[in-house]
Order: structure tokens, then sequence, then C-alpha cells
């Protein structure tokens, strides 16, 4: 009860977004890996064509700039918000599980670890619900037994 239960929510919270944001952050970089070998694919194919026809250029030109597009743009910096996220996440997790033990927490220590925590979480790209769907049970499992 009081400012321990509080840091207890927040921590199992952090737990939960440490992890999702990571699976996140791995699915992003996947699939940047992926959109760089593709750019690579299509370049060495454009360059080895020997008598390529004004289509097949139109066609790499066209696919080079979108995959550019991805690697520069969103998904990059979709990838670095969800590492971000899953550090300052996992940091919330270590202090709430030191605070969370102290007998005589104040309200004002919980207090302002929910704040920071907030601030980690509004700064962020939301957490797709599919991964929190499909690792719930193994993060229930998973954050009962740090707790032991």
């Amino acid at each position: 009860v009081g400012a321990n239960r509080l840091v207890d929510i927040i921590a199992e919270s952090a737990y939960f977004t440490g992890h999702l944001a990571g699976k996140a952050a791995g699915y992003l970089l996947i699939i940047l890996a992926i959109s760089a070998l593709l750019l690579i694919s299509i370049l060495y194919v454009s360059i080895s064509i020997p008598n390529s026809g004004s289509v097949v250029i139109v066609v790499a030109k066209t696919a080079i700039s979108a995959i550019t597009f991805f690697l520069a743009g969103d998904i990059f910096l979709l990838w670095k918000k969800y590492s971000d996220l899953k550090t300052q996440a996992n940091e919330t997790f270590k202090i709430c599980a030191i605070l969370r033990d102290k007998p005589q927490l104040s309200i004002s220590q919980a207090m302002q670890t929910v704040e920071d925590y907030h601030l980690s979480l509004i700064q962020s790209p939301p957490i797709p619900f599919k991964l929190y769907i499909k690792y719930q049970d193994h993060l229930n499992r998973a954050y009962q037994e740090s707790y032991k």
C-alpha cells in the first residue's frame, strides 16, 4: 500500500515496456537489414546488366529511392526511439527494484520515478498492441520470476 505499491506498479510497467520496446526495435532492425540487402542487390543488378533498357533503369532508380527513404527516414528513427525507450525503461525498472524494497519510501521519491518514466513514454512512439498480445504470457512469467 502507498508509495511502495506505486513503485511496484511502475516496475512492472517498465519491465514490460523495456522488453516490448526491445522486440519492436529488433523487428525494425531486421527490416533495415533486409532493406540494405535489397539496396545492394538492386545496385549490383543495375550495374551488372550490360545493355540495360530504360525500363530497368527507371525501376532501379525508383527502388533505390524508396529503399533509401526507408533507410534514412522513418524506420531508422523508429528503431532509434524504441532502442532509447528500452534503455530508459530498463533503467526505470532497476530504480524501482531498489526503491520498492525500501521500508520508508517517501511519496515524493515514488512520484519522481513515475514522472521520469512518464516523460520517457511520452517521447516515444506507442508500442504495437500485437506485440503485447503476442508476448503477454511470457512477460508475465518472466516478471514474476524477476521479482523473486
